[in-house]
């Protein structure tokens, strides 16, 4: 189910100050005891939480050589302020990823840890397609967050990358934009390239059997030529820079 968001939202507190969308559901109770970083939580009855959509800065090399420990620290102390606590996980049954981690949605007091965080700038939105129900508001938190130059926003780290000349980069999470300047589509999937130098510009790969998600979601891949996109995703060298999209979401028209 679509959800949409249950108030107008205020301005972001230290903690935010962001109402759970409509339709969510606690199905969890858990005590939180530690944050290990911006999107981790160590639970008291041993398990390991891993707030999902959240893409936060980690104790490493960025793309422009800088070691992120600072911000990485940032934003596990403003998780860190929902522990010790009681969380709710919210939606289906959270499932668990190849790290033995419970991945999911959480609440503290009615109010959307992950909503709080994007808010604050100090997460980005993934998506997949597993929790792409969420993706809606969040996105809509994230660029209010971006607009006002919010936490990481406003210092740098995070940043919206060129698509037709993303620069030096890591291997890992990015958000480009820029026009699609050339397409074709071979075996039902969908390439769009964002520049005439393969090296340099990037590729987006729109993978087969999702055309179905795409039309309904309004985003007919074949149709996208000319159009301004921003695209996030998992940002790897294939020839030059590419991200594969398996879910409608991780395409946004630029206006």
């Amino acid at each position: 189910m679509a959800l949409a968001f249950a108030a107008a939202l205020g301005p972001a507190a230290p903690l935010g100050a962001v109402e759970l969308p409509v339709g969510a559901a606690v199905v969890e109770h858990v005590r939180a005891l530690e944050a290990i970083d911006g999107a981790t939580l160590r639970l008291a009855d041993e398990r390991t939480l891993r707030l999902a959509n959240l893409v936060v800065p980690l104790p490493d090399l960025d793309r422009a050589g800088r070691r992120l420990e600072a911000a990485a620290e940032r934003a596990r102390q403003h998780l860190a302020a929902f522990a010790p606590g009681e969380l709710g996980l919210l939606g289906a049954v959270p499932p668990v990823d190849r790290y033995r981690r419970v991945v999911a949605q959480a609440a503290i007091g009615g109010r959307w840890v992950q909503g709080e965080m994007v808010v604050a700038g100090l997460a980005q939105v993934g998506v997949d397609a597993a929790t792409r129900q969420w993706v809606a508001p969040l996105l809509a938190l994230e660029a209010r967050a971006r607009a006002s130059r919010a936490g990481f926003w406003g210092d740098g780290t995070f940043r919206v990358l060129s698509a037709s000349a993303p620069g030096r980069f890591d291997e890992g999470f990015a958000i480009l934009e820029g026009r699609v300047e050339g397409l074709e589509t071979r075996a039902g999937v969908t390439q769009l390239r964002f520049g005439t130098e393969r090296t340099r510009a990037l590729t987006v790969s729109v993978v087969a059997g999702q055309r179905a998600a795409f039309r309904a979601a309004g985003i007919e891949p074949p149709r996208l030529q000319g159009q301004a996109l921003r695209v996030r995703g998992t940002l790897r060298w294939f020839g030059g820079p590419m991200i594969e999209v398996s879910v409608p979401e991780q395409i946004e028209r630029v206006r």
